[in-house]
Order: structure tokens, then sequence, then C-alpha cells
């Protein structure tokens, strides 16, 4: 199967068996849409909830809420239907203590928010904490492997989940 890295601020959408793979995951978010039934998918790692939160707003791929919107396109044009489309949402953790408005929860809501309003069910999430996360997400089945940072005594060790 092939494996693509989707790096910050980028998307990749495919039709068949792939893997999509975002390292790194911290304020960031990995936002996943599917069809089920034709086995499209794709996967966009946004930075920031909308274009409200940057000076700079030329790559839709960058914000939750154009992310979601050019996935949609992008898989409808790989014969995608919005009507079975299921989403899934990873990272949104807060990476640097208690901060006002942490991005990571603005990320998480703004996704929520533009998901539910375009119909598209979220069907699982990992989302928020204080640890990074790693994902992979197989686009022709749906699933999902997310690696998240544990502390176990004085070292780190990665614990793993399906979603």
């Amino acid at each position: 199967m092939e494996e693509i890295d989707v790096p910050m601020v980028q998307a990749v959408v495919r039709k068949g068996p792939a893997a999509l793979v975002c390292h790194g995951l911290g304020s960031c978010l990995a936002i996943m849409l599917y069809d089920p039934n034709k086995g499209v998918g794709g996967l966009a790692h946004v930075l920031l909830p909308n274009e409200n939160f940057s000076t700079t707003k030329s790559n839709p791929k960058k914000f939750a809420d154009s992310a979601i919107d050019w996935l949609i396109g992008e898989m409808r044009k790989l014969g995608g239907n919005k009507r079975a489309f299921k989403a899934k949402i990873v990272g949104g953790a807060t990476m640097f203590g208690s901060i006002k408005n942490p991005i990571g929860e603005s990320n998480i809501t703004y996704a929520r928010e533009k998901l539910a309003g375009e119909g598209i069910e979220l069907v699982a999430e990992d989302v928020g904490g204080d640890k990074g996360r790693w994902v992979r997400f197989e686009v022709d089945t749906g699933i999902v492997i997310v690696k998240k940072v544990k502390q176990v005594g004085f070292k780190y060790v990665w614990e793993e989940l399906a979603l």
C-alpha cells in the first residue's frame, strides 16, 4: 500500500488503497474524510481554525474550515458522494501548558462546527490533551491508527489506538 506523508498546511485526497500519514501533530489537527462506499478519502493537516487567525490567507489547506471545503471538492472529483462522507479528527493538543485561547481547542471547535454544517458525520476523534500525536489513515477502509506520546516513569513511549 502506498504511504503518503501529509505535511503541515497540506492535504491529500486518494481513491483506493493508500495510507495518509501525519507526523508531529501538536495543536494542529488532522481532518480525515472518507466515503466508505467509493473508497475515496482525504486528510488535511491544518494549522489554524480559520482565516481570522492568520495574516496570510493564500493557502486554504492551512485552515480547518477551508481545508474541509477543499477535501469535499477533491473527493467529489474522484467519485465520492458527500451524503456518504464520514469524518474523523485527531490532534488539537494544548502543547504549552495553560495559555489563553489555545489554538488546539479552537481547531477542534471549528472543525466540528464545519463538519456539522456540511452534514458530515463525525464518527471518531482523539483530540485535546497535552501530548503530541502521529496518525495513519487508510483511505479505502477509513481505519485510523493514532500514536500518542505517553510518559512512563522517566521515559516516553508511544501509546497506540485505532479509530
